[in-house]
């Protein structure tokens, strides 16, 4: 069965206007999970990773 136009359209304009506001979520997301995977710690504040370096005596 052939979708009509009018609904194609529709659902596209949907999934769109959905992607642009999960897309930057995920991003962030992601910063923040690859932070966590390499040892950092997530500063919410600066938004940024902080990766302590290790101290050798």
């Amino acid at each position: 069965m052939k979708m009509p136009r009018r609904i194609f359209i529709g659902l596209s304009i949907i999934a769109l206007a959905l992607m642009a506001v999960v897309v930057p979520y995920c991003g962030r997301w992601w910063r923040i999970d690859a932070c966590l995977d390499a040892g950092g710690a997530w500063d919410e504040p600066s938004g940024t990773c902080v990766v302590r370096q290790p101290v050798t005596p």
